[in-house]
């Protein structure tokens, strides 16, 4: 069962990928992930002050996993 999505959003997690681009566009959401990806090899916080905003876009890749995978084990032919 997933963790971060919302009863709705385990509903209709179709519902869920048109918020997450609605948030930020792709290249945004590229842009994060590679800054996410940058921040993971630092000892120390290279973005002091922006913690929250980081945490809830993090949140999002969460659920975004979590919304990929119930669209593809409904709908997938295998």
């Amino acid at each position: 069962m997933p963790r971060t999505l919302s009863v709705e959003e385990v509903l209709n997690p179709s519902d869920f990928l048109r918020k997450f681009y609605l948030k930020h566009s792709l290249k945004k959401w590229i842009r994060r992930w590679n800054q996410f990806r940058e921040m993971a090899f630092y000892s120390y916080s290279i973005f002091d002050g922006d913690e929250g905003e980081y945490l809830e876009d993090f949140n999002y890749f969460l659920k975004l996993t979590e919304a990929c995978y119930l669209i593809h084990s409904r709908y997938s032919p295998i």
